[in-house]
């Protein structure tokens, strides 16, 4: 697994929605997002489900 990461100002952040996001174990965040979010806990799971509902709600009004 390599620990290398990158930066794409192209790719908007899974959270906030800004772009210019750095991708981190899969995911892509922007630095801010990256901060406030830490390490991964149980309000990151949340965060988690959030984002998926959001997608999945985004998914049925296209």
């Amino acid at each position: 697994m390599s620990n290398e990461v990158k930066f794409d100002e192209n790719v908007p952040c899974e959270i906030c929605g800004r772009f210019g996001a750095y991708l981190f174990d899969g995911e892509h965040l922007c630095a801010d997002c990256y901060e406030t979010r830490g390490s991964c806990c149980q309000e990151c799971e949340q965060e988690k489900d959030v984002l998926s509902q959001r997608d999945e709600e985004k998914k049925s009004t296209e």
